[in-house]
């Protein structure tokens, strides 16, 4: 659902329409992502409340109560939360691995990054520090253009560098 608000620019000042909320549970219906295309996971859950359906019944059940007694049980199966766990992670990691590509390419371009390599160069490891992860810097650069997720991951790392750097100047 996420990614079909996303991919729709669905928002509080242009909310769902009614085209487009029957779209979206046509293609949870038939197993399909947010952008129409098979999903495996939506797919065989899909697949496996139909075969929990007593013979006969499959897509013939006008009841609501029948579709999630259906969905229940078969919430209950032993695999079922694996399966659900594993397609949350999926995105997760995606988006976090998009992050992290977004993130590098801003660095690529970043007059930061340059001018923290080039402090660096210089011996000026604060001035490089700042540059990365200081008030105005990559950092911020990288939450405007990438996300919180992203810059955080790379805040961190980089406190964890200049971190272990001084530990090594004072060893």
């Amino acid at each position: 659902m996420e990614r079909y608000i996303k991919d729709n620019k669905i928002t509080t000042s242009k909310p769902m329409t009614k085209e487009q909320m029957k779209q979206f549970a046509e293609y949870m219906e038939k197993g399909l992502d947010a952008r129409g295309n098979p999903h495996e996971v939506i797919g065989s859950y899909n697949n496996a409340i139909k075969k929990m359906l007593p013979k006969g019944a499959a897509g013939t059940s006008s009841k609501m109560d029948d579709v999630l007694a259906a969905g229940r049980k078969y919430m209950k199966h032993r695999g079922f939360q694996s399966i659900a766990a594993a397609a949350v992670l999926s995105n997760v990691v995606g988006e976090v691995v998009a992050g992290e590509i977004k993130g590098l390419q801003v660095m690529a371009d970043s007059s930061y990054y340059k001018n923290a390599l080039a402090a660096l160069q210089r011996g000026d490891i604060g001035k490089a520090q700042n540059l990365l992860t200081g008030d105005d810097s990559l950092y911020t650069e990288i939450i405007t253009r990438v996300g919180a997720t992203a810059a955080l991951n790379f805040k961190r790392r980089i406190d964890e560098a200049f971190d272990a750097a001084q530990k090594r100047s004072y060893d």
